[in-house]
């Protein structure tokens, strides 16, 4: 599921749960009309998940369906529709600076950090210059200044000594080996990055909060490489696109990225393996550039 997929779906889950409410006390939606004073039009576009009813409308169906005890459920999930999938052209009008100092706090509470990537490091992994080069680039993709880029990048760093220090919650790392050959900046700024990730993989016991896992090239699979996603305990998941970014907290979806991710471990390898991964990952990009 990609891109607007998943709110689009959930707009129509949504819309099955209205139908299923008129059809469990026996209502056309002729019926129904006559009691809310909608459309049937509305009603049936609503059903589809092609119109979003109000906080308001939903009240009056179920009133009309003899349905109170279900308003509470069904106002949360639309409400959770509004917030699942955050467009990069209204979400960037804060700014960089002001996105990247709002990271922190999502790992407010948590106890369990669950984190997969396959195209590059993870934001609260990264180093400064890795980091900044990245605001960099999005900043040129999405035609935004770039005299704050430092300061988004100072301001990415704030999250960093979740992972080194400990304090928060508990890290659990699994990044195809894909992200370590996609080149960020060039030989020196991903040099410094293997390191940083190396001293993590090496820390062992000494960071018993944080694991590294790196899936190798070629490893057999059963499960293909997706999107990035970060799984925050069993309440939330965050997944970013091209365009925007997803989020939901409905149990279904928290329970899908679960599997998912226990999918994508398995073929993991960590401790000395998952160094030679990063060695031969340096190794190569060292040689493309000196080549």
């Amino acid at each position: 599921m990609s891109d607007r997929q998943a709110s689009e779906a959930a707009k129509q889950a949504l819309g099955v749960r209205l139908r299923d409410l008129r059809l469990d006390v026996g209502l056309s939606a002729l019926a129904l009309a006559a009691k809310t004073g909608f459309s049937t039009s509305k009603i049936s576009r609503s059903e589809s998940g092609k119109t979003r009813l109000s906080e308001a409308d939903i009240h009056k169906w179920v009133l009309a369906c003899s349905a109170e005890d279900k308003l509470s459920e069904l106002i949360a999930a639309s409400r959770e529709v509004d917030s699942m999938w955050l467009e990069y052209r209204r979400r960037i009008k804060l700014g960089q600076a002001a996105i990247q100092a709002q990271g922190r706090s999502a790992f407010d509470g948590v106890k369990l950090a669950r984190i997969y990537e396959a195209l590059h490091i993870p934001g609260i992994l990264q180093t400064f210059e890795y980091a900044r080069t990245q605001r960099l680039i999005w900043a040129r993709l999405h035609g935004l200044p770039v005299h704050d880029v430092d300061i988004a990048a100072r301001n990415r760093m704030t999250m960093q000594p979740l992972v080194t220090e400990g304090g928060g919650p508990a890290f659990s790392f699994v990044l195809e080996a894909t992200v370590l050959y996609n080149v960020i900046g060039g030989f020196d700024i991903m040099a410094e990055q293997f390191d940083f990730l190396s001293s993590l993989v090496e820390a062992g016991p000494r960071r018993p909060h944080v694991a590294v896992g790196i899936i190798p090239l070629g490893a057999t699979r059963e499960l293909f490489p997706g999107e990035g996603f970060y799984l925050f305990d069993d309440r939330k998941v965050w997944q970013e696109f091209w365009s925007g970014a997803f989020q939901t907290g409905q149990p279904a979806d928290l329970s899908y990225f679960g599997k998912i991710f226990e999918c994508q471990r398995r073929p993991a390898v960590y401790g000395s393996a998952a160094q030679r991964e990063i060695q031969a990952a340096k190794n190569f990009v060292q040689g493309r550039a000196t080549s």
